[in-house]
């Protein structure tokens, strides 16, 4: 029996994935990506996913990527992505993973990204690791012009303790923004009642 297209796909190189992803509707190039991942192509098809010149398969090889392939080298690599969806995927990426060696960057992100998604995803990730660096930044973004941002943050400052989130968290009870009063509230309300457990 011969093999089906898809397999000699799968068994591709990335030049020759590539090749015929070019002769292919748009929309496929990801798909065949995410195939190649699932598969176990292994990281051979994850690092030929994320040098490819669509974003769309970046995306895909980011998102299907086995996680034991994504590490802080491999992460840090994609927040230099020119592409800010590609960025804030990895940005999440490393707060799933609580990827502590990339917490002076995600602190960097959260402070200065010119793209809110990837400050928000940023202040989430910190959140995530709880390293006790972030508190500076989490206090300031609590303090933020932008609503998205004080409650991503307010969520965020739940991991922390100490006087600079509480008075931070003090101000927030008196926000503008309903959601986030009702998130101070209920971040406060967590914390008593973890007390008498």
């Amino acid at each position: 029996m011969s093999e089906s297209w898809i397999d000699l796909v799968l068994a591709s190189s990335g030049e020759e994935v590539e090749a015929v992803a070019g002769r292919l509707p748009p929309w496929l190039a990801p798909q065949l990506c995410r195939a190649r991942l699932a598969n176990g192509g292994g990281l051979r098809a994850l690092e030929e996913g994320l040098a490819s010149s669509d974003v769309r398969v970046r995306l895909a090889a980011l998102a299907s990527a086995p996680l034991e392939l994504l590490g802080v080298d491999l992460i840090e690599r994609c927040f230099d992505d020119p592409e800010w969806l590609v960025v804030e995927q990895a940005v999440f990426l490393a707060g799933e993973l609580e990827l502590q060696g990339l917490v002076g960057r995600l602190i960097g992100m959260a402070r200065t990204s010119t793209e809110a998604a990837v400050r928000e995803s940023a202040i989430a990730a910190l959140g995530a690791i709880g390293d006790p660096a972030a508190v500076p930044v989490i206090a300031s973004a609590i303090r933020s012009e932008k609503v998205y941002i004080r409650r991503r943050a307010v969520v965020a400052a739940a991991a922390f303790e100490g006087d600079e989130l509480a008075s931070a968290l003090a101000l927030a009870r008196e926000d503008r923004d309903p959601q986030v009063r009702a998130l101070v509230e209920e971040i406060e309300d967590s914390v008593v009642d973890d007390r008498w457990r």
